[in-house]
This record gives C-alpha cells, sequence and structure tokens, in this order.
C-alpha cells in the first residue's frame, strides 16, 4: 500500500490458499515509497527488472526483487512473500537454458531442537521422536545440533539464550519446536512442559507461564547470523471430526530479513497429532524424507512437503511458510 501519509499504515498479513503465492510490495502495516519522482514505484521498478528472466522461479523473481528494494531503501522498505506452493521451478519465462546453482552464503550450520511430549495435561505421542529423528539427520547434514526435551519453561529459556549466544554472523541457524502452541491477541506461545492453565483468564497466565515466540526469534536474530529457519511443529490435536473451520494454532507471522518461517499447518490450524509411520508425525515423517536432498534450495524441500502432507491427509493440514531470502541456499549441496 502506498501512502504519502505515514501515518496511514498498509495491508494487514494474509493467508494464501493452498497452491497460491501473495508478493507484498513492504510488511503488513507498512506503507511502500511511491517512486520519489521516478517513473516507477521502488518495488515495481526492479520487479520490471527481473519478472522476465528465463527459467527463473517466480519465487527467486521475487527474492532478487526484495533483496534490490532493501539495498535501495536502506531497509525502510521490505518485501515479503507467503506461499503455499506444492511445485518446485514455477517459471514465468520458460526456455530451455540450464539453471545453475549458486553458491551458499554460511559457513557453519548450526541447530537447535525442542521436543516436548509429557505434559501435565493434554500428553502427545511423537513430538520426541521428531525432534529427535531430525536431531539426528541435521548431524549427519553437518550441523551442529544442540537438542532439549521436556523442558520445563526455565530449561526452555535457558536452552534458547545458550544457544543463541553461541551464534556467529556466518552461520545458518535453525530452530525446530515440536509440542502445543497457543495464539492469544495475535501472540504466539510455545508451551512448556508443565503448563497447566485452568480458569477463565488464561491471559494472564500463559504470558507468566509460556515460551513467548517473540522472545526465541529475538534472542536468534540480534545476533545477526546470515540466514535463519524457523520450524513450528506445534499446535498438535488428535482431530477425530478433521472439521476445517477449527481455529487452532499459531498466528501468522512476518519473517525478518533472511529468515523462512516454516509452520506445520496453517495459521489458526491444527496439526495432526497422527503417525504414518508408527513413530513420526506427518509433518515430520515427510520432512525426514526430503530435508537431505542433495542440491535443492530449501524452500524446494518445504514446498515438498507441503504437498506431501496435504495428499496424506486429503487437504485437512496444509503446511505454510513466510519466507524473505534473497537468494537460493541448500542445506546439502556438492
Amino acid at each position: 500500500a502506498r501512502a504519502p501519509d505515514p501515518s496511514l499504515m498498509g495491508f494487514k498479513a494474509m493467508d494464501p490458499n493452498f497452491g497460491s503465492l501473495i508478493g507484498f510490495a513492504c510488511a503488513p502495516g507498512c506503507c511502500a515509497t511511491d517512486g520519489n519522482g521516478q517513473r516507477n514505484g521502488l518495488f515495481t521498478k526492479y520487479l520490471l527488472k527481473y519478472i522476465a528472466t528465463p527459467n527463473k522461479d517466480i519465487r527467486m523473481i521475487l527474492a532478487n526483487v526484495t533483496k534490490e528494494v532493501m539495498e535501495e531503501s536502506r531497509l525502510c522498505q521490505i518485501p515479503f512473500i507467503v506461499a503455499s506452493l506444492s511445485h518446485e521451478n514455477i517459471c514465468l519465462n520458460v526456455k530451455t537454458a540450464d539453471l545453475g546453482i549458486s553458491s551458499n552464503v554460511y559457513e557453519r550450520k548450526r541447530a537447535l531442537v525442542i521436543g516436548i511430549d509429557n505434559y501435565t495435561r493434554n500428553p502427545l505421542k511423537y513430538c520426541i521422536n521428531d525432534a529427535n529423528d531430525l536431531k539426528a539427520t541435521l548431524e549427519h547434514m553437518t550441523f551442529e545440533v544442540t537438542a532439549g526435551f521436556d523442558c520445563n519453561q526455565d530449561e526452555f529459556r535457558k536452552t534458547v539464550e545458550t544457544f543463541a549466544n553461541g551464534i556467529q554472523r556466518t552461520d545458518l541457524t535453525l530452530f525446530y519446536f515440536a509440542g502445543h502452541g497457543k495464539q492469544l491477541d495475535n501472540n504466539n506461545y510455545l508451551l512448556p512442559l508443565e503448563y497447566n492453565y485452568r480458569g477463565k483468564r488464561e491471559c494472564e497466565y500463559i504470558a507468566n507461564h509460556s515460551i513467548d515466540v517473540k522472545f526465541v526469534m529475538d534472542e536468534i536474530e540480534k545476533k545477526n547470523g546470515c540466514i535463519t529457519v524457523f520450524i513450528f511443529d506445534c499446535c498438535r490435536n488428535y482431530v477425530s471430526t478433521r472439521n476445517i473451520d477449527m481455529q487452532l494454532g499459531l498466528s501468522p507471522m512476518n519473517a525478518p530479513p533472511e529468515t523462512l518461517i516454516v509452520f506445520s499447518c496453517a495459521p489458526g490450524r491444527a496439526t495432526l497429532d497422527e503417525t504414518r509411520n508408527e513413530k513420526n508425525g506427518i509433518f515430520m515423517g515427510n520432512l525426514l524424507k526430503r530435508i537431505a536432498t542433495l542440491n535443492t534450495h530449501i524452500e524446494d524441500i518445504f514446498m515438498n512437503v507441503a504437498h506431501d502432507v496435504k495428499l496424506q491427509t486429503g487437504g485437512f493440514q496444509q503446511p505454510y511458510r513466510t519466507s524473505s531470502l534473497t537468494e537460493k541456499l541448500y542445506f546439502v549441496s556438492n
């Protein structure tokens, strides 16, 4: 939204339908510049520069646009993308030339994985398995992995703080949480082991007895690592009715610069605490099959996972992601 009056705010965040991509010229609640006398607005200027690039995935076109807009505006305008695409290499201008693979920009890969099963109320079945199996897979992919299982609130906070203190500017950082999560007044919370709310005013209880997602993101982002990936595999429920209108889960979040945020289900929806392999949740079962794929852009990995989960759940569970990445990146490359 363009506005000469800075008091006027832009669009609010929107959830894409499955198979859709929404590109914003600026972050939700912010305004795009109106060109400052140039022929086009800043976002359109760079969109026109890149949109006809042959054999370029639409997400990478928008990533290049985002990078140029951020640089020229000196971070005053930060475009971002929300997508639930289930196919890779979606090109607007297809030609027969081969696509190259770009180099990774990070020097070290570090991850923090946390899984909680044995809640005081509403225990879960597969979260510790999911976190443990992801830990083993990431270590095989040369990640340095810190793990926490069945953490209480104090342990959870200290684990995040200790991990974040070790982040360097050239790190690719991954955070994964499996367990219960809740949203309240558009704030997102990860629930520790002892969370046991009973009463009428959960807004007061949850603020003092859970882990605010903003705390986790701030602790990691303030270290200025080069790339960050957050995976929230939470809001788990065994939903026997599979009522598609149930309002559960986390609320949408904006991705800070050079960040990918992945949700195992769409905002406001539930992740099924069910399994197809008798060991892992549906999202993790599919992620483990794909995450170590050689020379595959990380957004393509999660897009393929989203496609698999959608098929397995008959469309009930639809993973979702929001991204501000400006280059293709690979967990494993040659």
